[in-house]
């Protein structure tokens, strides 16, 4: 261990015979005055471990004469002390000081080595609102930050009041936010950096607490490059509604940004699902850049897709050199969440850009997208290549019943590379239908 990092808090050191204690960084030293010959010394130490780890305790005496075996003069015992994690109660809507996020959020990232829970319990009617007068600091060890434990509301809101700054930054990787309502913040609602295994589950981002009502953060909803985490998942609890943005509902982007799953969201509608509450990017809801690559956006799983309706412009863009392999199924783009009912993106639903590589738009059984009710269906344009769209209902509603119409199925054009429409196996065949322009529009410029 680094010795200038103490591991533990010596609460008091007692001895029979005596004596004075030395700390240097993590080393705690107890010595005892000369001892009488024969004679004996009890010591105690009492201390409060910061973190999980191993004690060792060493005991030692010298003599002032000659030994003839001097071997036991010495022992040495080792404890393992396991961390446990503590749960820290925010009682009360004030920015600083005792009871408040922001001193629960300091303890635990002074608490480290361990996983920390801040539940909520605010006295007062309604949902409660913490309006923040700073920004809260970086959290930099894993914690759970559960919203849904505040009695009767299960939702707490944050709310920036236009302050410069970003809602939760998270780089200790590997925690929870759930059921918080983050908004008017003036850069992001959630951004998720360096260590990631991060979830994101059950929030209102850049709505207010109803999710009716857009309270736009100035940059984006969330900004993740950091790997392997989930945004949502497969169940209504898990479901974030990502909308009212001024800019992007999710930005995954850098090459440190892969492996990370967004699943069962709702991105640019109400919390029911029933009409538009646009987040505003010009490149999509969904942004996906900058060499960010094996990221999934839905599933093959029941739960597992987004609606992403209802948006100012596009839904999903994919761009950039070294931006490869992501996946884009099960998703429902333009709709409502049965698939019946536009609700439309006013731009493009999938638009794959700028020399993005191996994008995967659809898939067997589930992976299928609805993607209805946009300007365009898809675009695959500047040098994108190796695209895959396969098995995805493009013009119709989920049932493949009845028509919701994009201004165009498939635009093709402005030097983009290889790309495959369909395929030749059971079930790689997309049903393109009722769309106002062409099917599929090819250009060469």
């Amino acid at each position: 261990d680094d010795p200038e990092v103490p591991k533990v808090t010596v609460l008091g050191a007692t001895s029979s015979g005596g004596g004075t204690l030395t700390t240097t960084g993590a080393t705690h030293v107890w010595t005892v005055p000369t001892l009488a010959a024969n004679s004996a010394a009890t010591f105690t130490f009492r201390f409060r471990p910061l973190a999980g780890g191993a004690l060792e305790f060493t005991a030692g005496v010298t003599s002032d004469g000659a030994e003839t075996d001097p071997s036991d003069n010495g022992d040495r015992e080792t404890t393992i002390v396991n961390a446990t994690g503590s749960t820290l109660a925010v009682t009360t809507t004030a920015d600083s000081g005792p009871g408040s996020l922001r001193q629960a959020i300091e303890i635990s990232n002074a608490d480290s080595g361990d996983t920390d829970t801040i539940v909520f319990n605010i006295p007062g009617g309604g949902v409660p609102t913490i309006t923040l007068q700073s920004g809260l600091d970086l959290i930099d060890q894993p914690v759970v930050i559960d919203g849904t434990t505040q009695p009767t509301t299960a939702r707490v809101e944050l709310k920036g009041n236009g302050l410069q700054a970003t809602g939760l930054v998270i780089s200790g990787g590997n925690s929870i936010v759930r059921g918080i309502v983050i908004n008017r913040f003036a850069f992001d609602g959630i951004s998720l950096e360096v260590n990631g295994g991060n979830v994101v589950e059950g929030n209102f981002i850049g709505t207010d607490p109803t999710g009716t009502l857009a309270r736009a953060n100035g940059s984006g909803g969330i900004r993740v490059s950091s790997s392997n985490n989930r945004i949502g998942g497969l169940t209504a609890a898990a479901r974030n509604v990502i909308s009212g943005n001024s800019v992007t509902g999710i930005a995954i982007q850098g090459s440190t940004a892969t492996g990370n799953l967004v699943q069962g969201n709702y991105l640019g509608l109400n919390a029911a699902g029933t009409t538009a509450l646009p987040n505003s990017a010009f490149s999509g809801a969904i942004q996906i850049f900058n060499g960010a690559s094996n990221n999934t956006i839905g599933g093959t799983v029941a739960g597992a897709g987004n609606v992403i309706s209802g948006n100012t412009f596009g839904a999903i863009g994919v761009n950039g050199a070294a931006t490869a392999d992501n996946l884009i199924q099960g998703n429902y783009i333009g709709t409502d969440p049965t698939g019946a009912v536009r609700i439309a993106n006013s731009g493009v639903g999938v638009d794959l850009g700028s020399s993005s590589l191996r994008t995967i738009v659809g898939g067997p059984g589930l992976g299928r997208n609805v993607i209805s009710g946009n300007t365009t269906g898809i675009q695959i344009r500047n040098s994108a290549s190796g695209t895959k769209v396969q098995n995805n209902y493009i013009g119709l509603n989920a049932a493949g019943s009845s028509p919701i119409f994009n201004g165009t199925g498939i635009s093709i054009n402005n030097n983009a590379g290889v790309s495959t429409i369909g395929g030749t196996g059971p079930g790689d065949g997309n049903v393109i239908s009722s769309n106002n322009g062409n099917g599929i529009d090819i250009q060469t410029r």
